[in-house]
């Protein structure tokens, strides 16, 4: 390493763990062989190379910096190299040692010198940082003291200031809960040193009431029941609530009255106004006029604290409405006044043709309530339920006795077709959002139905129940046998009737159509069917089991919407029975000669004997059907099986079985258009006739039932 390289990186500044020493003056021995460059390389070394490094180093401070890895060991290898191992051999060998002139002991003096120099540095530096240390340890300790005095301030603080709030909010709770009840006071002065209602149109007003709510619910929780005197100023708020809503209502009331005047004097003066006309100064006039007036506004205020509970405030509101539906009233005959007329002086072709009106009438009144009425609630419903029924009365009035003076039943029919259009289709049940205006027109199409089915009695008089059954009706000796004319008859008023009267009424006509008919079929043919078996007694049993089936047929596919359980309410077996027994009504007089079971013969125990026990008033005239099919089918299969029996020739039985069976089978299959009824009705009166034999015990048992099989098996090939 060259002297420059090492001047060079004795003055750089090092970064490691080791301390930085100045790099000592290097001793270039070549053996100088004169003395006098010994001299001056000796001179230029100890005194101006030296300085001038010591100098630098105490300018820059350089004693402690510290030497990276790299240049550690560089300087490391410079040492070795460049002063020791030039001269290691003279000092170990001690001949050369002394050899070694003084010149060179002094340049080690100097280097030696140097070395103690840097090392008393160093270790100066060392004790002041050492010193430096132990004060940052102190200030540390300090530190630390410090925080945790501030942590222990700031939990405190943190107490204060929550205690402080809480404290606050107790305060601000507590001035709230006294505001409300300090309000009372000044609400009551108001109110009573008011005289005049029309104080309700003032700002100050509206305060009063948004206060007085706010207070009523202040005090409805159940915390607020453990106050002092809470029932005391509970119920004095509400008195002045009540107090503020009668000062509304009597104001719109009044705003009524005075303003009914006006708008009938409007009317007044143009009594040649069109239907039109009329409804332009009778609807948004009124509504314009009452508006400027705040009379919605205010009327809004009684609606939002409605309550059905609130006998008070719904008393207040009742009062409202009905001052409204008496100034309306007066408006709304202006309108219907000339319908009426034209009703009156025509035809009911032409009443109908106005219904169109009156349906425009009662749906511009229902805007116009709930319009001033505002927030839908059950009063408002059932005040204008009643106001729209109002409103259309005259026109139930006048059509009704021109209805009862239609005897036509086809111009009925006619009539009924034109209003289905208004007729009422929703169930009473059904819960919809929207008022069906169809059901104010109820009372006057019920009174067409009621007209229709009063027109259509004397039909079913004469066709059912005063039907007389023939002379060759009673012989009933064809193979396939007729169905009873009154039951076709109730088939085809069922079928005229069903799309032209309520379904109520029709379910009615049906469920009396029925009882009539069941007892007409058995005042003509179920007095006979209790005497000795024959084969005209069995033909007539099948008669009545194929009408009665068919009936019952008809009622299951074309009319099975027919709710009959809750027309048997209105039409029980016992009314029926009671009516057509009647005294004035000796339809079924004859036919308590075969009553048998019977030694009372009063009209009013009268029972036919084929009814049975189990029907009671209750019970609908389906299910009458069903049970006197069931016994008369029973009976059917009774004397059937002991016709066949009585009929037997033993000296004869095959011919005779195959003829009774086939006959039995050709009969019925023919006249009962169920197949699967037909071979039902088949198989029990075979097995009814095996079963009455073998009970009889009568003689040949074995040889009866092989040729009874025989017979069968015959008849199904």
């Amino acid at each position: 390493m060259t002297r420059q390289r090492s001047v060079t990186m004795g003055a750089r500044r090092h970064r490691r763990n080791s301390l930085v020493i100045v790099d000592p003056p290097t001793v270039e021995y070549h053996h100088l062989k004169h003395e006098t460059d010994r001299t001056d390389l000796k001179k230029n070394l100890s005194t101006t190379h030296l300085h001038t490094l010591e100098e630098q180093s105490r300018k820059k401070d350089l004693l402690l910096w510290p030497l990276t890895n790299e240049e550690n060991r560089e300087y490391t290898e410079y040492v070795k190299s460049e002063l020791l191992y030039p001269h290691i051999n003279e000092v170990l060998d001690f001949e050369s040692y002394q050899t070694l002139d003084t010149e060179t002991a002094d340049v080690l003096d100097e280097t030696l010198e140097y070395f103690n120099h840097v090392h008393d540095v160093n270790g100066s530096l060392l004790q002041e940082t050492q010193d430096i240390i132990d004060q940052l340890n102190h200030l540390q300790l300090i530190n630390e003291s410090i925080i945790n005095q501030t942590k222990e301030f700031h939990e405190t603080s943190s107490k204060l200031i929550t205690e402080t709030n809480e404290d606050r909010q107790l305060y601000n709770g507590v001035m709230e809960i006294l505001d409300v009840f300090n309000q009372l006071d000044p609400i009551i002065h108001k109110l009573n040193t008011t005289s005049s209602s029309g104080m309700v149109n003032d700002a100050s007003f509206a305060e009063i009431l948004t206060k007085l709510d706010f207070c009523m619910q202040f005090l409805e929780t159940d915390e607020r029941r453990e106050f002092k005197e809470y029932a005391k100023y509970k119920t004095r708020f509400r008195q002045c609530l009540i107090r503020a809503l009668t000062l509304i209502r009597n104001y719109v009331i009044e705003t009524f009255k005075e303003y009914e005047p006006i708008i009938v004097a409007k009317l007044a003066e143009d009594s040649d106004l069109s239907f039109l006309q009329k409804k332009l100064v009778t609807n948004e006039v009124f509504t314009e006029d009452l508006g400027e007036k705040n009379i919605i506004h205010l009327i809004s205020y009684l609606n939002e604290r409605y309550s059905a509970d609130d006998e008070e405030i719904s008393n207040l509101l009742k009062n409202i409405y009905a001052q409204y539906f008496r100034l309306r009233w007066k408006l709304v005959h202006f309108l219907v006044e000339p319908l009426l007329l034209e009703i009156k002086e025509n035809s009911l072709d032409v009443a109908l043709k106005h219904f169109d009106s009156w349906y425009g009438l009662i749906s511009d009144e229902k805007n116009l309530l709930e319009s001033f009425f505002t927030g839908r609630n059950d009063l408002q419903t059932q005040q204008l339920n009643q106001w729209l029924a109002q409103v259309i009365s005259p026109l139930h009035e006048i059509l009704k006795g021109e209805i009862a003076k239609v005897h036509d039943v086809e111009e009925l029919k006619k009539l009924l077709t034109e209003l289905q259009q208004y007729r009422n289709t929703s169930m009473s049940g059904d819960e919809v959002e929207e008022l069906n205006l169809n059901k104010f027109f109820e009372p006057v199409i019920n009174d067409f139905d009621n007209q229709y089915l009063a027109q259509i009695r004397q039909r079913v008089t004469d066709s059912i129940i005063n039907y007389g059954s023939s002379p060759k009706e009673l012989k009933l000796s064809a193979a396939t046998l007729p169905v009873y004319p009154p039951i076709l008859e109730v088939s085809a008023i069922l079928e005229e009737s069903q799309l032209i009267i309520s379904k109520a009424s029709f379910d009615h006509l049906a469920n009396t159509l029925v009882h009539i008919s069941i007892l007409s079929i058995l005042k003509n043919y179920g007095g006979e069917l209790n005497h000795k078996v024959d084969k005209q007694v069995i033909a007539r049993k099948l008669f009545v089991i194929k009408s009665l089936l068919h009936l019952k047929n008809e009622l299951q596919t074309k009319y099975a919407f027919i709710d009959f359980g809750t027309a048997s309410k209105n039409t029980s077996i016992t009314s029926v029975i009671r009516h057509l027994f009647h005294k004035s009504n000796p339809v079924f007089e004859h036919y308590v000669e075969f009553d048998s079971t019977k030694t009372n013969k009063s009209r009013q125990d009268l029972r036919l004997w084929f009814l049975p026990t189990v029907l009671t008033q209750d019970t609908d005239s389906f299910t009458e059907l069903s049970l006197v099919l069931h016994k008369i089918i029973n009976e059917f299969i009774v004397d059937y099986a002991t016709k066949i029996i009585q009929d037997i020739d033993p000296q004869n039985m095959l011919d005779t079985l195959t003829y009774q069976i086939s006959h039995l089978s050709t009969s019925i299959s023919t006249n009962i258009e169920d197949e699967k009824i037909a071979e039902s009705l088949i198989e029990r009166i075979q097995g009814r006739i095996v079963d009455e034999y073998e009970a009889r015990k009568l003689p040949d048992t074995d040889r009866f039932l092989v040729f009874f099989n025989q017979a069968i098996a015959d008849d199904d090939t």
